[in-house]
């Protein structure tokens, strides 16, 4: 029978899919629809082929409204374009109603539990909802990785609830230790948080920076993690050969990474690679306010004052950067014992405002240094 006949290709479809045998899946679930034109299981697989693979949204869709159309009640179908609905589309509303068809048919369906409260969570705010919802799924099935470190996330970002959080994460990673997601976040955890989780900072920098080098190891060029191992090189390990090997990479997949470029230009000046460094600070220069890089502004500022006796140009970037943060200061590093801060001067222009703070004689001390290149006087 012509519908018999689908199904064997469809199978046969899903065995190539386990090798990755892209190219003949396609043509499997293709002929299988040439065949029967409603059949579920090669509508359903195709469009998951289109979604995942092929990266074509537009078939892919078409593909799950033909598999929920022959069968609405197909839990699967359901289940996928909810998650198209959600991640592609967008519409959330549409997933919702979607998932909440699927679970009339199979409550206990765990992605479907998951996906969903993971939408209450991240788009509507409804906690309470959200997790309900992740503990029926870990009723269901307690080791669930979605499940665990979408509800870890709300606990930690959410909720506040770090040491509840750490907890759900380490199940994620005692039963998949390869799960880059969960890495990525309770390293977030052990960095930001080391106190809530009653350890010291340093012990919990060193746990963190065992998670991003195991991200590196399952993919070399992420990002995330290249940054933030650069980061423990830099101002943690003071390994800072290796820390410039690790800026490099980072900029190489992001050029233009203010952060970056503004972490690694004060490592190339701790270096002693003053050219190097500037020609990063240069690159900062180019671009409007933002609290991203002020340290990389005021840095640049020191090493103009310090190295390259350029004062008026030091003092401009004070300036970007006091503007961009008003209520700062800065302690120029050609100008030892002072602090600077914005101000008005007797024009009421914004000024930079610098003060001898070892020596508090206002009337000598402040100097109105806007335009007159003072600061490196004595």
């Amino acid at each position: 029978a012509k519908v018999s006949e689908a199904d064997r290709l469809c199978d046969e479809a899903q065995a190539a899919e386990a090798q990755r045998a892209w190219a003949d899946v396609q043509a499997k679930l293709q002929k299988a629809l040439r065949i029967d034109p409603n059949n579920v299981c090669s509508l359903y697989n195709y469009g998951r082929l289109l979604d995942y693979v092929w990266n074509n949204p537009e078939k892919a869709e078409q593909m799950y409204k033909r598999a929920i159309a022959a069968n609405p009640k197909h839990v699967p179908s359901l289940r996928n374009y909810g998650y198209f609905l959600y991640y592609v589309r967008k519409d959330y509303n549409g997933a919702a109603s979607t998932w909440e068809r699927a679970l009339q048919e199979q409550p206990s369906e765990l992605d479907v539990l998951s996906g969903y409260a993971s939408l209450h969570y991240h788009i509507h705010g409804r906690l309470s909802k959200a997790e309900q919802l992740f503990n029926k799924a870990l009723k269901v099935q307690p080791t669930h990785a979605s499940t665990l470190h979408n509800y870890g996330k709300m606990l930690h970002y959410a909720r506040g609830n770090f040491t509840r959080a750490e907890k759900l994460y380490k199940r994620v990673l005692e039963n998949f230790p390869n799960h880059v997601g969960a890495l990525l976040d309770y390293a977030s955890l052990l960095q930001e948080f080391p106190e809530k989780l009653g350890m010291k900072k340093a012990h919990a920098i060193e746990r963190a920076a065992e998670c991003w080098e195991r991200v590196l190891v399952l993919n070399p060029n992420h990002f995330e993690a290249l940054f933030a191992l650069a980061k423990v090189e830099q101002f943690h390990r003071n390994r800072l050969t290796k820390a410039e090997r690790l800026y490099k990479r980072v900029l190489a997949e992001g050029p233009m990474h203010l952060t970056a470029l503004s972490n690694y230009g004060f490592l190339l000046q701790s270096m002693g690679k003053i050219d190097a460094a500037q020609e990063q600070y240069e690159k900062l220069v180019h671009h409007g306010q933002d609290a991203r890089y002020v340290e990389g502004l005021v840095n640049y500022g020191n090493l103009l004052g310090t190295h390259r006796k350029q004062h008026a140009k030091a003092q401009q970037m004070y300036m970007r950067a006091l503007l961009t943060q008003p209520t700062r200061t800065i302690a120029p590093a050609a100008m030892p014992g002072h602090q600077c801060w914005l101000c008005c001067n007797s024009s009421r222009v914004q000024d930079l405002c610098c003060e001898l703070m070892a020596q508090p004689e206002p009337e000598e001390q402040v100097w109105w240094l806007r335009g007159l290149g003072r600061i490196g006087a004595k």
